[in-house]
């Protein structure tokens, strides 16, 4: 009896080759591989004010909403800007390229200081609550990096 041969089913998952382009990982554990020691994951990292930052990562997973179909039919959505902290804390935006993305993050960078900005307009004592949080998060990782 004659086992059929099949081809993996695609799971969405990416890795960027020597290139920086962006290709489809059928397999899963070389996927897991690859995100443990590839850097380039990372396209840019922002720090705005204590505690706000921006970050753009490739993501490695196609974060559009079509159902999985082959790669070649559609751009996936790999590459994402994330806001933490701050007015506009969780806002994020998705991007189909690595150029999109590293525009994206500028653009998302300079859309954070000009709301961090008016915020501030509106919240004069806005720095020293800042501080004050800030001071407090030392505190916490100090505490708990002694009780480990």
């Amino acid at each position: 009896m004659e086992m059929e041969s099949r081809e993996p089913e695609w799971t969405g998952t990416y890795i960027l080759a020597d290139s920086g382009d962006p290709e489809p990982e059928l397999d899963i554990a070389a996927w897991e591989r690859w995100f443990e020691i590839d850097d380039r994951r990372l396209v840019d990292a922002t720090d705005i004010a204590p505690g706000v930052s921006i970050t753009t990562l490739f993501l490695g997973l196609d974060y559009s909403f079509f159902p999985l179909t082959n790669p070649l039919l559609h751009k996936p959505v790999l590459w994402e800007t994330m806001i933490l902290g701050g007015p506009l804390d969780q806002e994020s935006r998705w991007y189909t390229s690595h150029e999109d993305a590293v525009q994206g993050h500028a653009s998302m960078t300079d859309k954070c200081r000009l709301a961090l900005e008016n915020w501030k307009m509106e919240h004069p004592d806005a720095d020293q609550v800042a501080e004050a949080l800030s001071q407090i998060a030392s505190d916490v990782r100090e505490t708990r990096d002694k009780q480990e």
